[in-house]
C-alpha cells in the first residue's frame, strides 16, 4: 500500500477560509474510505492557471491507501473545496507493524 499526500487549501480562491466543520466533513470521508489520515503543518503553495498566479495556504494531508481510493478522495476534495484542481502524489510505501 502507498502513502499519498494531498494538498488541501485553507481558503477558497476568493480568500474565504474554510471552516473547521468544512474540513471535518472531508476528513470523515477519508477515515471512512482509507481508515485514517495525518495532517501536516500548513505551508504556502503557488500555482499558475491561464496566466494567473494563485498563492494559497495549504495543508498537506497524508493517507495510506490504494491508488483507486486516493483518486476518489482527490476528486472528492476538488469538488468539496471548489478547486480547479487538487494535487496529490505518492510519498512512499506504507509499512504497519
Amino acid at each position: 500500500m502507498q502513502v499519498y499526500e494531498v494538498l488541501i487549501p485553507l481558503a477558497d480562491n476568493s480568500g474565504r477560509r474554510f471552516s473547521r466543520a468544512h474540513h471535518s466533513a472531508w476528513e470523515a470521508e477519508v477515515r471512512k474510505r482509507a481508515g485514517g489520515l495525518s495532517i501536516l503543518p500548513a505551508l504556502e503553495g503557488q500555482w499558475v492557471n491561464k496566466g494567473r498566479v494563485y498563492r494559497e495556504r495549504i495543508r498537506p494531508v497524508r493517507i495510506a491507501c490504494t491508488a483507486r481510493i486516493i483518486r476518489q478522495l482527490a476528486l472528492l476534495a476538488k469538488q468539496h473545496y471548489r478547486q480547479l484542481s487538487v494535487l496529490y502524489h505518492s510519498v512512499g510505501v506504507a509499512t504497519f507493524v
